[in-house]
């Protein structure tokens, strides 16, 4: 085999790799969905990379061993017109409303269709017929004209699919964009910017795809469109597989209001627990301004202590009630809501509606990490958490993650 040829077996063979590591990669990272949506994206990504890995690994045997490309044929049909479909039905996921949050199965009846029909035709062709195609590049077969061109018909027919549903795409995320920004604000734009860049990179493929096939070239000029074409599609692979892991996506279909019975923090402190333990744990009254404790217990002179406010979070859990709010401390602290709002500000250094959610945030970690969370869907975990709705709980995540973002930026 001559260097020309190992060459562009190394430059087929970079999104083999990039789509079989984005496979395992959504495989491993299976186990630690916490909702069923997330684990409903991770389930359609890992088709898609198998699609794309067979793809490549299709046009690697096409070039460089017709005999083996003849019986794969079928099946690379398949995946060329598949991975359009399942990327679109990974972003229609993505982009889902409350309105039309159900995907059409029948996308998927005209692959299944064209497989079966070339599966089947091909067991009535001569091998030398077929070989005689695919080692003449595509060539038509005079005494088979009807079958060469279904044969051949699947670039021409990849091309239309990736445009049909990349338009699909962008219409469907340029709706979801305004409804994002105009409902949600402008700070909601990183979950909407990566998805963008995957179909403008998408964009450019077609279009690069499409000039290298209809102007004329010579071998170094298809090379060189070869290794760009499969750094963009590996470049696509690899910012998939980050923002779906670190879970920069926004699901508008998800965010309903979560049901929450008014309930205290002992109903939820037994997770994890075995039955013997939780019957012998300690049940106190729990009422929303915790009327029954004396206000000499936290307060000092007239005003708040740190160390005693934080002892009334930790111990009574009033942030597990999503109707808790910054009044509901007046009763047992004595003090009027400017004080402990000014209070929270300087102590901490942050407003009073941010400090509850951290509470939260924390409390929904140590749900996450208990062998009973590990069964539960997000929302049901939310609500053990106290967040109200699954926005509430976006938005205080968001917000943290831009402090930490800048603390990282000032190091």
């Amino acid at each position: 085999m001559d260097l020309e040829n190992v060459l562009a077996i190394v430059v087929y063979s970079v999104p083999v790799y990039s789509s079989i590591t984005g496979a395992l990669l959504m495989m491993l990272t299976y186990r630690d969905c916490i909702s069923y949506s997330e684990s409903r994206i991770k389930f359609l990504l890992i088709f898609y990379y198998i699609f794309a890995s067979f793809i490549w690994l299709g046009t690697i045997a096409f070039h460089f061993s017709q005999s083996l490309f003849i019986y794969l044929n079928p099946f690379f049909y398949l995946s060329l017109l598949l991975a359009s479909v399942t990327l679109y039905h990974f972003i229609f996921y993505l982009t889902a409303t409350q309105k039309d949050k159900h995907f059409s199965m029948w996308h998927y009846l005209p692959p299944l269709v064209i497989f079966l029909i070339i599966f089947i035709w091909s067991f009535f062709i001569p091998y030398d017929v077929q070989y005689a195609i695919v080692s003449g590049n595509d060539t038509v077969v005079p005494e088979y004209k009807y079958y060469s061109m279904f044969y051949i018909s699947k670039h021409a027919l990849r091309i239309i699919y990736l445009s049909v549903y990349i338009f699909l795409s962008v219409r469907r995320l340029y709706f979801y964009s305004r409804v994002v920004i105009n409902y949600y604000g402008a700070e909601y734009k990183k979950y909407i910017f990566w998805l963008w860049y995957i179909l403008g990179l998408s964009i450019i493929l077609i279009l690069v795809s499409i000039i290298t096939a209809l102007s004329p070239y010579t071998h170094i000029h298809k090379f060189l469109s070869n290794i760009f074409i499969v750094l963009v599609i590996a470049t696509a692979h690899a910012v998939l597989v980050y923002n779906i892991i670190r879970r920069n996506y926004y699901l508008i279909f998800s965010e309903k209001k979560i049901s929450i019975q008014q309930s205290g923090p002992e109903q939820n402190a037994d997770i994890g627990l075995p039955a013997s333990k939780k019957a012998n744990l300690p049940r106190r009254p729990y009422t929303r301004h915790h009327k029954q404790f004396k206000i000499s217990e936290f307060t000092m002179g007239g005003g708040l202590r740190k160390k005693q406010f934080e002892q009334y979070f930790k111990e009574y859990k009033p942030f597990l009630n999503p109707d808790f709010r910054i009044t509901d401390l007046i009763e047992p602290f004595g003090v009027n809501r400017t004080y402990i709002s000014r209070f929270v500000n300087t102590e901490y250094g942050m407003n009073f509606s941010r400090y509850v959610n951290r509470y939260r945030l924390q409390r929904l970690e140590v749900l996450m990490s208990l062998p009973s969370g590990k069964g539960k869907s997000l929302q049901d975990l939310l609500k053990l958490a106290g967040f109200g709705s699954y926005r509430s709980y976006m938005r205080a995540k968001l917000i943290e993650d831009e402090e930490a973002n800048k603390k990282k930026r000032k190091r």
